[in-house]
C-alpha cells in the first residue's frame, strides 16, 4: 500500500512518499516557489529525488535498493503529492512490464514554457507534453494528469496533427 502525504510550511512542503524500491516511506523538502514556477503554466510539476537505501536487506538477493534510484514525486497545485514512480536507471518503464500494443508519447520537440505564453500549446497541452518523455504510457499521463482517457486520446492526436508528438507501439 501506498503512503503519500504533504506538510505545508511556509516556503517549503515536505512530501512524505513510499518508494517502491527501499520499501521505506521518505521524506523530501521541496521549495514552493520551486513548485509554483513548475506549475506556472499549467503544467505538472515533477520533481525526481534520487536517493539509495542505507540500510538494504542483505538476506535477500533480490532487494538493490542500495543502488541510485529515482523516485519521482508529482505534485498538483494543492502541493500535494498526485503518483509516485521509483524506478533504477533513466526511464520509470521497464520492458518487460510492457505488453504488446502498449502506447507511449515521446515529443519530437523539445517545447518550452514560453510556448503557452505565445499561444502555441495551451497549458492543458504542455502538462500533457511534460510527460510525453518516453516514460510513461497513454494510461500513466491519463492517471497522473486526471484527463479521462478518451478525452486525453483525442488531445494527443491533435498534438500528433502539430508534428509535436509521436507514438510508439510496443511490438514483440
Amino acid at each position: 500500500m501506498s503512503f503519500n502525504r504533504t506538510i505545508n510550511y511556509f516556503k517549503t512542503i515536505r512530501a512524505y512518499v513510499n518508494c517502491d524500491i527501499c520499501k521505506e516511506v521518505i521524506g523530501i523538502d521541496i521549495d514552493k516557489e520551486e513548485i509554483r514556477n513548475g506549475l506556472k503554466l499549467g503544467g505538472l510539476y515533477i520533481y525526481k529525488h534520487r536517493h539509495l537505501n542505507m540500510n538494504p536487506d542483505i538476506n535477500n538477493p533480490q532487494d538493490f535498493s542500495n543502488i541510485e534510484h529515482t523516485t519521482a514525486v508529482f505534485i498538483n497545485q494543492d502541493y500535494e503529492v498526485k503518483q509516485v514512480e521509483s524506478y533504477h536507471g533513466d526511464s520509470a518503464l521497464a520492458k518487460e512490464d510492457l505488453n504488446e500494443g502498449t502506447r507511449i508519447p515521446v515529443c519530437e520537440k523539445e517545447i518550452q514554457p514560453m510556448s503557452v505564453q505565445l499561444g502555441m500549446v495551451t497549458q492543458e497541452e504542455y502538462k500533457i507534453l511534460q510527460l510525453c518523455d518516453g516514460d510513461h504510457t497513454i494510461e500513466t499521463i491519463s492517471e497522473i494528469t486526471g484527463i479521462p482517457l478518451k478525452n486525453l486520446e483525442e488531445k494527443i492526436d491533435s498534438l500528433r496533427d502539430k508534428k509535436i508528438v509521436q507514438i510508439i507501439i510496443r511490438r514483440t
